[in-house]
């Protein structure tokens, strides 16, 4: 009989865990996205990182503090007899802790992960300023030297003078295409680490067939 209230009892208090993780992980995700905007839009961001991080750290820390009071009171309340877990109280008080720097380092990680693309995105901009500016100066210089020797080009003419300056200007900018990439196999591996697991009768689905024959129905 005692047994079956533990169970209850325990059963109880992890529906209250789930609540409390949720209201955590939902604060988190408003945090890190507010905080991906607030990148975004900063003109300046040197030291927006480390500003980020304090501030962070110390909101994580105030809400793991209010959760730990609220099982705190839990336990103190007697209800649901949950004075029959009081064997269960640290692991809960652990998993509580463990959730929160999960939480503050992903939202971190978020932050840093938004701040590469930011500075990555910027990078591709003064590429391609710096590449329009060395292709019109080319094609003015093109045109000058027509100018100055008097010859008027054809279509073909202009087209294979073109197709030369392109080359050369690609050339001196060390331009290099981007690689092809098998999305359907990345993705495929991807999903095989995944699950690898937990997710048994999906693996057993791609160990008949690959991922693009399956289709939509497993």
């Amino acid at each position: 009989f005692q047994n079956r209230l533990v169970a209850e009892a325990y059963n109880q208090l992890s529906m209250k865990y789930k609540d409390w993780e949720w209201e955590l992980r939902k604060f988190a995700y408003s945090w890190a996205t507010g905080a991906e905007n607030r990148i975004n839009n900063a003109s300046e961001v040197n030291t927006l990182l480390s500003e980020l991080q304090l501030e962070i750290r110390k909101e994580i820390e105030d809400k793991r503090l209010e959760t730990l009071d609220k099982l705190k009171v839990l336990f103190e309340s007697g209800a649901d007899n949950v004075q029959l877990m009081e064997r269960y109280k640290e692991q809960f008080k652990l998993s509580i802790s463990t959730l929160c720097i999960q939480l503050q380092d992903n939202s971190i990680q978020k932050c840093r992960d938004t701040l590469n693309r930011r500075a990555g995105l910027q990078r591709v901009d003064d590429i391609w300023d710096e590449f329009n500016k060395q292709v019109e100066e080319q094609v003015k210089k093109l045109l000058q030297n027509c100018k100055e020797v008097q010859q008027v080009l054809d279509d073909e003419e202009l087209k294979t003078a073109f197709e030369g300056m392109w080359r050369d200007t690609l050339f001196k900018l060390n331009y290099q295409p981007c690689t092809e990439r098998n999305i359907e196999v990345e993705i495929e591996n991807l999903l095989r680490e995944d699950t690898k697991a937990q997710g048994r009768v999906i693996n057993e689905s791609l160990k008949s067939k690959s991922l693009s024959k399956l289709g939509t129905k497993w």
